[in-house]
């Protein structure tokens, strides 16, 4: 038979595992709600948004790339972020991410970027750093017109 003092401790037990479990759901629920708003926000945007790692690979792509360059975000996702970017620009946009990834401010500037069409655009942009808790620089954010 079981003690009364064992019997509070399992009472004990099962409300912490249920109290558990409600914090995981409402922790997933939050979670879901801003990655919904993040989408809608993203998805609607007249700006292009790209997230870059340090290496220069897109981990993400708004859908404003397709309206405004033709490109789908997994079409993209395929290639390097400075692979469309005119050759006699290239130079001045890989600066200008070093320098952001730096100071972790994006200074603004004007390049120009290859449709899918094959024709060039111009387009203004500004990057952003993306630090880890320990300071470290480990993605990019972009946002060009």
């Amino acid at each position: 038979m079981m003690a009364d003092w064992q019997g509070w401790i399992a009472v004990g037990l099962a409300v912490a595992a249920v109290g558990q479990q409600l914090a995981i759901y409402l922790i997933r629920r939050r979670a879901k709600k801003r990655e919904e708003l993040f989408q809608i926000i993203s998805e609607n945007a007249a700006d292009m948004i790209a997230l870059v790692d340090v290496k220069g690979r897109r981990l993400y792509n708004s859908p404003a790339y397709k309206r405004i360059l033709g490109y789908s975000p997994a079409e993209l996702g395929e290639t390097s972020a400075f692979e469309q970017i005119h050759p006699d620009d290239r130079f001045k946009v890989l600066a200008a991410s070093r320098e952001a990834r730096q100071t972790g401010v994006g200074e603004k500037l004007e390049y120009r970027i290859r449709h899918k069409d094959g024709t060039w655009r111009v387009l203004e942009s500004a990057a952003n750093t993306i630090r880890n808790g320990y300071s470290h620089s480990d993605h990019l954010y972009h946002r060009a017109r």
